[in-house]
């Protein structure tokens, strides 16, 4: 994967749960993380209905999306914020796994030194010529021995 598209993926991650929390750890296939996110949203929101920050004759009578609208309108704007931060750490995270992996990636395919991330040579020294980190003997699919992370 190049740095352009791992960038790409990153920013499209965080950008889907910004759209709906979760939605960007799906794109990443993060299934698990995904559930704990959209758990935790639930949670944070159920704690905010249900605490004294709003009152209850506010709440929907209805599920329609009329009433969901207008109870949006009447939230005050504490819980508005509060639910921005909690959807732009979802956002962060979503970014960090998605450059994380990208850099694993790289590194487990031999294009990136495993201590300073830089790119290396396909085929040169045994240590990385930018911090001099020692790299493994590694065989490639031919059975030639070359050095690799």
């Amino acid at each position: 994967m190049t740095d352009g598209t791992s960038r790409r993926r990153a920013w499209i991650a965080a950008g889907l749960s910004i759209l709906f929390p979760g939605l960007g750890h799906a794109y990443l296939r993060r299934w698990t993380r995904m559930g704990v996110w959209i758990a935790f949203v639930f949670v944070f929101a159920t704690v905010l209905v249900v605490s004294p920050v709003l009152p209850t004759e506010q709440l929907p009578q209805t599920l329609s999306v009329d009433a969901l609208m207008e109870f949006q309108r009447t939230l005050p704007a504490s819980v508005d914020v509060a639910m921005w931060m909690v959807r732009g750490l979802i956002a962060i995270d979503a970014f960090v796994i998605a450059r994380q992996t990208a850099h694993r990636q790289a590194v487990e395919s031999g294009r990136q030194c495993p201590e300073c991330g830089k790119e290396l040579e396909d085929e040169g020294p045994s240590f990385c010529p930018w911090c001099g980190a020692e790299l493994e003997e590694i065989e490639d699919e031919e059975g030639d021995v070359g050095a690799g992370p």
